[in-house]
């Protein structure tokens, strides 16, 4: 009787343990190819998330709207890739666990003292960076040259957008997809080159 009063016991301590540790954030499973939208608040994430995948974030004109990352899926020439928009990476919210296993980092910034902010955050990510300055539409043609000859001069690489005009969005899921380095294969048909 009392051994099976132990069992019972160790079976129930067992399972407040499982509950316990489940209590916290809810993990995002990894499938496929993973890039995660970073920056600070107002830069626009929620924004491009919807451009690029099949959600529909809550987008406001007031700071930390995101509190929750959202999971999309952005297709591209047959391939599905994972994109996760996390909260602003100077929140509370904000998951550095995703941050620094992701395949590919997508620092999305406004204005380059952003950037400044942002890199001292990233120093234990693997994944590959690829900077997306937003809002261009704000700029005029004199503001654009000299902010692509500052960056020049720092030898960053950039891609510019705009999410209110959809300036270059195409042009970056593409450079998303060959971010990743995948290879594509073509099969042979019977008799045919």
């Amino acid at each position: 009787n009392l051994r099976n009063r132990l069992v019972r016991f160790k079976d129930q301590l067992e399972k407040s343990k499982k509950s316990k540790r489940g209590s916290g954030k809810k993990g995002i499973k990894k499938e496929g190819p993973q890039a995660v939208l970073i920056g600070l608040t107002g830069s626009g994430k929620s924004s491009l998330m919807k451009l690029l995948t099949n959600t529909n974030p809550i987008i406001g004109d007031y700071p930390y709207v995101t509190n929750l990352a959202l999971v999309g899926t952005l297709k591209y020439e047959g391939v599905r890739i994972q994109i996760i928009d996390l909260p602003a990476i100077n929140s509370e919210y904000a998951d550095f666990g995703i941050i620094n296993s992701t395949d590919t980092l997508i620092i999305l910034i406004t204005k380059l003292e952003e950037l400044e902010k942002i890199e001292p955050l990233l120093k234990k990510s693997i994944g590959k960076r690829m900077l997306v300055i937003n809002k261009i539409d704000l700029l005029d043609m004199n503001e654009r040259r000299k902010l692509g000859a500052k960056l020049q001069t720092k030898k960053i690489e950039y891609l510019a957008i705009s999410t209110k005009t959809k300036e270059n969005i195409e042009f970056l899921k593409k450079k998303i997809f060959e971010s990743f380095s995948l290879l594509r294969i073509y099969t042979q048909e019977p008799n045919k080159e």
